[in-house]
């Protein structure tokens, strides 16, 4: 009795999931619930895809883009469908099959060349053979990871057109609040001087050049760049390197912390990878004459072919008189040194950095 009971179940358990596996048998709600279940995973990887940025505007943008490319994919192999039980011939899939591998074997998808000369051969064989079901299941799963590959894209591009407009906005803000600051070197010591009269002193440490021409002004930053030093003299390329700005009151680390990590994530795959956050980092007197405060990442860049270091120092002076605290931020960009908090030559310029008057004689 109990066996004939289990194996009931057995059966009636067999026969519920083949009903719900039949997935589009006479009912038209079905593919919307297809739909819908794409939409609502899509929607969680956009949402990553899209951090850090703030909740209204990763609200309205995961959702749009994954009900967009959910649309598209069910309309795509609708279609196909539809021409593969017509019975014409699936040379229009065979050729725009092999558009889209030359297009991701152009724009490298994150997959070797190897791996879509197997799938270009793999739909060759199958339809010159006559086998339709496997090429068409391998159309559709190409097409499945193109259209999902190119929404990404999309995601990627709206990043980036985000991180302009507020980049454009957090210019023109500086540019409106913060003053005209003078930059002047004698003998390896650079002072930089506001209108009140506060000024900031560093040292040049040995094989390092100071910069204040146009070479400073590519790229946005989070204040007024006032100069910039390398270990070139005519150019910010060669590392370590550093840039100083001039930040609007009231900048703080955690400010600059989610601006950055705004501007990293909207850098292409195919230049930075591996990208972390490292510990925050804060520098106190006496071994550092000013208080300083401060968030680093480390990444592999492929154009260096190395592990870089990036981040930045903030950083306030008190005013002259009655003026109000200048805020000041230094952006560094290091090759990682295996064992030392900072390179070399950036500890010998964060111990030099010091308010006029400072110097020891």
């Amino acid at each position: 009795m109990q066996q004939a009971a289990r194996t009931s179940r057995y059966k009636t358990l067999i026969a519920g999931a083949r009903e719900k596996l039949a997935f589009f048998h006479d009912d038209r709600f079905r593919p919307i619930t297809w739909i819908l279940a794409a939409a609502a995973l899509l929607t969680v990887l956009y949402w990553a895809r899209l951090a850090p940025f703030s909740y209204w505007v990763r609200i309205p943008v995961a959702p749009a883009m994954a009900a967009l490319t959910s649309y598209a994919l069910f309309f795509v192999f609708g279609k196909l469908i539809s021409r593969y039980h017509s019975g014409k011939s699936l040379i229009v899939e065979l050729v725009l099959s092999l558009l889209m591998m030359a297009l991701l074997v152009l724009d490298g998808a994150g997959l070797p060349l190897l791996f879509w000369i197997s799938v270009a051969l793999l739909l060759l064989l199958s339809y010159f053979l006559g086998r339709r079901n496997l090429f068409a299941l391998s159309f559709s799963g190409l097409t499945l990871f193109v259209l999902v590959y190119a929404s990404f894209l999309v995601v990627d591009f709206q990043k980036a057109a985000l991180v302009g407009i507020y980049q454009s906005y957090w210019k023109s803000a500086a540019e409106e609040q913060i003053g005209d600051y003078s930059v002047k070197e004698e003998a390896g010591r650079v002072s930089v001087t506001d209108d009140s009269g506060t000024t900031l002193e560093l040292s040049l440490g040995a094989g390092m050049h100071l910069h204040t021409g146009e070479e400073i002004k590519v790229g946005e930053g989070p204040g007024r760049t006032l100069l910039g030093i390398s270990q070139d003299a005519k150019s910010m390329d060669r590392l370590p390197s550093a840039l100083l700005y001039a930040a609007l009151p009231g900048m703080d680390r955690q400010t600059l912390r989610n601006r950055t990590e705004l501007m990293l994530g909207s850098l292409p795959s195919e230049t930075v990878e591996d990208l972390k956050k490292e510990k925050e980092q804060s520098l106190y007197p006496p071994d550092f004459p000013i208080q300083m405060s401060g968030s680093f990442w480390t990444y592999y860049d492929r154009f260096q072919a190395s592990t870089l270091r990036t981040g930045f120092f903030v950083f306030t002076l008190e005013g002259k008189a009655e003026a109000p605290p200048r805020t000041f931020v230094l952006w560094i960009l290091e090759p990682l040194e295996e064992g030392f908090p900072f390179h070399p030559r950036t500890l010998e310029l964060l111990r030099s950095m010091r308010r006029a008057g400072q110097y020891d004689s």
